[in-house]
């Protein structure tokens, strides 16, 4: 193929890349889904890659040229406007925001926290129903292991209502995975709650492992370029910003 050929196919690349948000935007919110945002992530990259192998072709003939065909070559569009480089930058928006809708619509497709149950127990022969509170639940996590310390201490062990078994039995259901097996034998007892919590404490309060399970965090969180949305309301405020953007258009 000639250059001429080459730039063809790479301007008719590029507007495919320009109009992948656009035509995302198209589908209409009830209509994009998990499915149809990664389908359309995959193209974009696909487009992308052939590109960028394109791109080095062409810029291979470029190199080659010589005297006037160089001189010919270098007052092209495709050069002299960057076509590359523009390109380079709509696809960097386009996988980004695309990136940040997958990660919104996860979210709200996400069960709900579960809530600690609220039994009967028994007191004194008499039954008791136990404040219906919500909690985080931690499944060993050592980076979310800080964040449930402090909300259960501020909720349930500060709690001067509560009794130390119905703290225990909180706390029990609170837990999931590893942290539930490794409690899961200890009797609804007063004298079993302080117990718990310490061998809970001391499992996971690990400084080093805490340090390094941050940083592993905020590792990942640069190489992907991820924006964390930790809550179903931020992240319907940013499915709102994105369908806003069509209609504001």
């Amino acid at each position: 193929m000639t250059i001429d050929e080459y730039i063809e196919r790479q301007t008719d690349l590029f507007r495919r890349i320009c109009r992948t948000l656009e035509n995302l935007r198209k589908l209409g919110e009830a209509k994009t889904t998990l499915g149809q945002v990664q389908s359309r992530l995959d193209a974009l990259n696909s487009n992308w890659l052939k590109f960028q192998g394109m791109h080095d072709t062409v810029d291979q003939i470029r190199i080659a040229a010589k005297g006037d065909q160089l001189d010919a070559i270098k007052r092209l569009s495709y050069f002299a406007k960057d076509y590359h480089g523009q390109c380079k930058e709509q696809y960097m928006n386009a996988k980004g925001e695309m990136l940040d809708v997958l990660e919104s619509l996860k979210t709200l497709s996400a069960p709900n926290v579960p809530t600690a149950a609220a039994p009967q127990l028994t007191t004194g022969g008499a039954l008791k129903r136990l404040p219906h509170i919500e909690l985080r639940t931690f499944s060993g996590n050592y980076s979310d292991w800080k964040s449930f310390h402090d909300l259960f201490t501020s909720i349930v062990r500060k709690n001067s209502q509560l009794s130390k078994v119905e703290k225990l039995h909180y706390l029990k259901t609170s837990l999931t995975d590893k942290p539930s097996q490794l409690i899961k034998n200890i009797a609804l007892t007063t004298e079993n709650f302080p117990q718990t919590w310490e061998t809970l404490v001391s499992r996971y309060e690990n400084k080093r492992l805490l340090t390094d399970s941050h940083l592993a965090t905020l590792r990942d969180s640069s190489c992907h370029g991820k924006i964390v949305i930790g809550t179903k309301k931020l992240a319907q405020q940013h499915l709102r910003s994105f369908w806003h953007a069509r209609t504001s258009r």
